[in-house]
């Protein structure tokens, strides 16, 4: 029965660095306690979205940038809110088709006020973002605890506040030492690399993966209107 277990582990084992092979990496696995640094790996970026009144999409032709908030209960938030809006105003005019704009109003200041200010600036709608967690990364190239990026955002009509779209996103950069059968799906279809991430590319990716998906939402109504 010793010998049989014995197999079944060596099995194993050699399974996991055929694993590591295809994923494409060429170093060979290491035993754990030698001082090697993990390499690490993600899985495709977790967002969820929703489309609410898609007839409005269509609509939406001029977007204005709200500063983004720290609700309540938000976890730790390593980048103030300007940086944030800086950040996601380059990756909306990168990202997308539409007028873009921003707004340095505090949305929780008065919301209801930051949409009529953007009704008189000719503008359709305001997205809202929330900044929920935005960890660094700590530690060095050994280990440490990985960067964690989670936020929401939603785009509100103006000058009703009808909300038509919303995201939510969240991301955790894992090591490959916590996944390693995930290696094909972090390297072969995630587009980040091999290497860690900070904080601030993560979130730039998801913010871009976020507003593809409201464009991808805009361009079915386009479609379907022209059936």
């Amino acid at each position: 029965m010793r010998n049989w277990y014995s197999l079944q582990c060596l099995s194993l084992i050699v399974s996991a660095g055929l694993i590591y092979s295809l994923g494409g990496c060429s170093a060979p696995l290491r035993q754990a306690g030698t001082g090697s640094a993990p390499r690490p790996t993600e899985v495709a970026p977790p967002l969820t979205s929703r489309t609410l009144h898609a007839e409005l999409l269509r609509g939406v032709n001029s977007i204005e940038i709200s500063r983004p908030l720290i609700p309540n209960g938000a976890g730790p938030v390593a980048i103030a809110p300007d940086d944030a809006l800086r950040m996601v105003e380059q990756t909306a005019r990168e990202t997308m088709t539409l007028k873009v704009s921003r707004s340095d109003i505090r949305p929780s200041d008065d919301q209801r006020g930051a949409l009529r200010s953007s009704a008189r600036g000719d503008v359709d709608a305001v997205l809202r973002t929330e900044l929920l967690r935005f960890e660094e990364r700590q530690g060095s190239a050994v280990g440490g605890e990985p960067a964690v990026v989670s936020f929401k955002m939603s785009m509100q009509t103006v000058p009703s506040g009808t909300e038509v779209w919303s995201a939510q996103y969240f991301y955790r950069q894992e090591a490959l030492s916590e996944n390693l059968l995930r290696i094909n799906e972090r390297v072969g279809t995630s587009g980040y690399g091999a290497g860690w991430r900070s904080a601030h590319e993560l979130f730039k990716r998801g913010v871009a993966t976020a507003l593809q998906d409201f464009n991808n939402q805009r361009e079915r109504q386009f479609l379907s209107s022209g059936r």
